[in-house]
């Protein structure tokens, strides 16, 4: 099934949280889930819910997007982002990732896309009990718009 499942900022805001971070949930500033990191690497806490189950399928979600921005991102810029997971058979683990680089310019709206081809790693099958986001290895606040998961 060609099932795209969106994540906007009123459910991280109601729902996400995060770790690293000076608060343990999202705050809303201006529509948008944001949140500022207590130290290096903050993390987006159990995307492996938050399409409503406890486990995520890998089988039916091959790419995972996330809007998202920072108030500069020339500090960020070049980084690398990271989701990590793990099921019943896999833990998590630097090989049990997927990575992409931040842009050096964002958009218009201040917004990056970064997009993670999950199905670059071969341990990404089954049913995910962990799955989480880590935008970057610095501190630095940032606000997720959305996080989509595609075939």
């Amino acid at each position: 099934a060609n099932n795209i499942k969106v994540v906007d900022a009123s459910w991280l805001i109601a729902n996400g949280t995060v770790g690293n971070c000076v608060e343990k949930t999202f705050i809303d500033k201006d529509g948008l889930a944001y949140a500022m990191p207590a130290k290096n690497d903050p993390i987006v806490n159990s995307l492996n819910t938050m399409l409503g189950g406890a486990t995520l399928n890998a089988d039916e979600f091959s790419k995972i997007s996330v809007v998202i921005k920072t108030s500069d991102i020339s500090k960020v810029a070049g980084m690398q982002s990271k989701i990590y997971f793990a099921n019943d058979t896999v833990k998590l683990s630097e090989a049990n990732t997927v990575k992409t680089t931040w842009p050096s310019t964002a958009s218009a709206d201040g917004t990056v896309t970064l997009t993670f081809n999950m199905k670059s790693n071969a341990a990404w099958a089954g049913e995910m009990t962990v799955v989480r986001f880590d935008p970057f290895d610095f501190v630095t606040d940032f606000s997720v718009v959305s996080i989509t998961f595609a075939p």
